[in-house]
């Protein structure tokens, strides 16, 4: 499904435009492209924040450090939905 699109008008430097307009035809885009490929990197940004603070507990690094592993050698164990989200009978 395509994104709803938003018209946003911006006012910005004359010379800076110009070096924005010669860069996208160089480079065979579009202005709207440069502008959005530049809000896209800074919510990524953004995002990387989150993660790397849930990262940053070493409890929880190391439990997925260990889930990492145990996937890559083949020794996890495979759990099914109801297993996991049973009506809680089994415990």
């Amino acid at each position: 499904m395509a994104q709803r699109k938003t018209r946003l008008n911006l006012s910005i430097d004359s010379d800076l435009v110009e070096f924005a307009r010669e860069h996208a035809s160089y480079n065979r885009v579009t202005l709207t492209d440069l502008v959005t490929q530049y809000f896209l990197r800074l919510k990524r940004r953004e995002d990387a924040k989150i993660t790397e603070k849930a990262l940053s507990d070493p409890v929880f690094r190391a439990e997925i450090e260990e889930s990492r592993q145990s996937v890559k050698d083949g020794t996890a164990k495979w759990y099914s939905f109801d297993e996991v989200f049973g009506d809680g009978d089994d415990i």
